[in-house]
């Protein structure tokens, strides 16, 4: 070991306690506090089961009800009422480097009372939403897009009219809440979304994912006065946890969740079609058993069962056979009098391993969320990362839950007793408490490596928490010299923390979920980060006037691909890209053909690069337009996010998503049925439809850092009666016992 380099801070075990008897005359005070404890405690927020009701939708105790049905909170503490059903139904259409999503969401009504069903549910975090559509029977709604604030006055009109109608918004990039008015007993309605996105393209393979439920997010902050709270731009919340000073709308990102669901609500059926325009050498599913067949050039997917549980991620993986990989793509469309253009190019990539010496700061996440699978699967990973430190590497390991602690004092080099003692450290983490993620972060980035080390963070989490804004703000803000990664962890967690804080990290993301990933998965990381990075990318579309995004083109790690949407007068000839790779210099040239719909071959003079196979063209629409607004539209939300003037940003972000007819942080698609449905003496009741909790959770409570005004009361209660208990034993003490 170096001269006066720290050692290891382990964990100290506990003091030793003297022994001591507790005189009869405390006993009272003890109970008391135990009893001011468990009250509490009976009042925190906790998972639903899944639970019998009493019949019809009347409330119901927990303790009075079975298993099978399902049961959401009231306001009356510990009163529950039957849930609506949602089952849903996903189809993708693939076509060279798009998907186009259709879900189904059927809502059934079990009970006799008229509802309003709300169901919040995740999506890709770069889902263009582009599409709504309201089905009762065979009558079918065409939702239209309007400002949020405008959409919740339409729909809100409706539901007091006793019309059906439809609400979709946006909470978070990667969550919406459907809400549904004037369901009527025994009746269904099927609320129709459609999505597009671009299709990841990493390492010489395909891949979409499909998100079916999420991790419970932890909410940190104070809570909020009731006149405090957002309420204006969404229907009326019905998240477990209240608004905070942190995150304001958390009772509208916390839906609830509950385990052993009934096999009639929250299934899922699968399928599709993948048109790629190359031969596939395999379609597969990490967690999904599927059956494929080969038809007119495309692979048919579905699931080799008709359901499956919404309890995790749907993942497709395809690879082109072995000698077709596409090195480069070209997708047009013309829409709205404009020409819209989708550029995919893989840079040259160049297999020497960088050797500069390292200082890495591995983070862990062991807060509740992580309870189960995950944290075995975290554990496995960072054993993992150390193992691949050389001796003139720095390391520090951080784990945190609701605070945080170093390993070392400072980061130290990669000995043989170093590890050792980090190994032994990580192998005692276990998850508990909660996910206060800021303080780690900084600490994390707050170092400076010594001359001639690359600094590297390496952040291990579910990224389960409700303060995403406030996380890539210190990103945005202390990155330094630091390059971040993430690697998400577990079957549901939050892709939209994890790419958006590897995007402003200026490093990449990923994700573990199940065990026998950690292996293959934390490999691909270590080649990536211990490979050249292709850096200084500028792009020539060789017309005045593209509008072109992301304006800022992020440097490239091995096996990632340059993807780029412009808005062009016509189309290019050809479109010029240039770089930086391991010092070196290079320059690529994509001809555009005339039918520029296709995956073309790279032009010979950019340094002979193989021909790539012809993607079919599909219909004259292929949603490249689209796709360019969500991405102009993410790009003007990150410039608000770095302080961009916000009155502007927002006008702007309206008059896009408008005229693409796109589900934004500012605007929400809303369906009306014009004839009135439910009758004026029926009253209408509001329930939420609860989400699955992911595969291999083993959480026992919902996280939130706050404190709700009723359980402050409550402690106050209990406090104060300790009080006068203590106050009375000082007033009258025992008589004193003769030696």
């Amino acid at each position: 070991m170096p001269p006066g380099e720290p050692t290891a801070q382990d964990v100290r075990p506990p003091r030793r306690m003297a022994r001591a008897t507790v005189p009869p005359h405390h006993h009272l005070a003890w109970a008391s506090l135990l009893l001011a404890c468990v009250l509490i405690l009976a009042l925190l927020p906790g998972p639903l089961r899944a639970e019998e009701g009493g019949g019809d939708g009347d409330a119901v105790r927990l303790e009075d009800a079975g298993t099978g049905t399902l049961l959401f909170r009231t306001a009356t503490p510990g009163l529950f009422r039957e849930a609506p059903r949602v089952n849903t139904e996903a189809e993708f259409q693939v076509s060279g480097l798009v998907a186009q999503v259709t879900v189904r969401q059927e809502f059934r009504n079990p009970g006799s009372d008229w509802l309003e069903g709300i169901y919040v549910f995740p999506l890709p975090e770069m889902a263009a939403v582009n599409a709504l559509k309201m089905k009762i029977g065979e009558r079918v709604i065409v939702g239209e897009i309007q400002e949020k604030e405008q959409a919740r006055k339409t729909y809100e009109a409706a539901k007091k009219a006793g019309k059906r109608a439809s609400l979709v918004a946006q909470e978070r990039a990667n969550l919406f809440t459907t809400a549904v008015a004037n369901l009527g007993p025994g009746e269904t309605v099927v609320v129709e979304i459609r999505y597009l996105e671009t299709l990841r393209y990493q390492d010489g393979g395909f891949s979409l994912r499909f998100p079916m439920t999420l991790t419970p997010r932890y909410i940190p902050g104070a809570a909020l006065p009731e006149a405090d709270r957002q309420g204006t731009v969404a229907v009326s919340a019905t998240g477990w946890a209240a608004p905070t000073d942190e995150v304001p709308d958390a009772d509208r990102v916390t839906p609830p969740q509950a385990y052993g669901l009934a096999p009639d609500t929250q299934m899922a059926k699968l399928g599709g079609r993948i048109d790629a325009g190359f031969e596939l050498q395999e379609v597969v599913s990490p967690h999904h058993r599927l059956q494929t067949r080969n038809e007119g050039g495309a692979v048919h997917f579905q699931l080799a069962g008709d359901t499956t549980p919404m309890d995790r991620d749907f993942i497709l993986r395809w690879k082109p056979r072995i000698g077709v990989e596409p090195q480069a793509a070209f997708f047009a469309e013309r829409k709205n009098g404009a020409h819209y253009g989708l550029l995919m190019l893989m840079p040259p990539q160049s297999r020497a391993v960088k050797h500069l010496p390292r200082e890495v700061i591995f983070v862990i996440d062991t807060s509740g969320s992580m309870a189960g699978t995950s944290i075995r699967q975290a554990r496995e990973s960072l054993t993992l990362a150390l193992a691949r430190l050389r001796p003139e590497d720095r390391f520090n390991v951080i784990e945190f839950n609701s605070d945080y602690s170093r390993l070392f004092r400072e980061p130290v080099h990669g000995t043989t007793r170093n590890l050792e003692s980090a190994r032994k450290f990580v192998g005692r983490l276990r998850a508990n408490g909660g996910t206060e993620m800021a303080k780690p972060l900084r600490a994390a980035l707050s170092g400076t490596a010594a001359e001639s080390y690359l600094r590297q963070v390496i952040f291990i989490t579910d990224g389960s928490i409700g303060n995403e804004e406030a996380l890539f703000g210190i990103i945005e803000r202390e990155l330094g010299g630091s390059r971040l990664f993430l690697v998400g962890i577990g079957s549901a967690p939050n892709t939209f923390f994890m790419e958006k804080a590897a995007q402003f990290g200026r490093g990449t993301a990923t994700f573990i979920s199940d065990l026998n990933e950690v292996s293959d998965r934390m490999e691909d990381l270590f080649r990536r980060i211990e490979s050249p990075v292709a850096t200084d990318l500028q792009v020539d579309w060789g017309l005045p006037g593209a509008e072109v995004w992301p304006q800022r083109v992020r440097d490239l790690y091995l096996g990632e691909p340059l993807v780029l949407t412009a808005r062009l007068v016509q189309l290019p000839a050809r479109v010029e890209i240039r770089g930086m790779l391991d010092g070196q210099s290079w320059q690529r040239t994509v001809e555009v053909p005339a039918r520029a719909r296709r995956i073309v071959p790279l032009a010979a003079k950019g340094g002979g690069a193989r021909p790539t196979h012809a993607a079919q063209p599909e219909a004259d629409t292929n949603g490249v337009g689209t796709l360019w607004a969500r991405n102009k539209v993410a790009s003007l939300l990150d410039r608000e996010r770095t302080g961009g003037t916000s009155g502007e940003l927002r006008k702007e972000i309206i008059d896009v998503a408008t005229l693409h007819t796109l589900v934004t942080k500012y605007t929400s698609f809303v369906a009306v049925d014009r004839t009135p449905a439910r009758p004026d003496d029926q009253q209408l009741k509001q329930r939420a439809a609860p989400n699955r909790m992911p595969h291999g959770a083993q959480m026992t409570g919902f996280p939130q850092g706050a404190t709700p005004a009723g359980l402050q009361i409550l402690a106050g209660l209990a406090l104060l009666l300790l009080g006068l208990v203590l106050a009375r034993r000082t007033a009258n003490p025992p008589a004193s016992v003769p030696a």
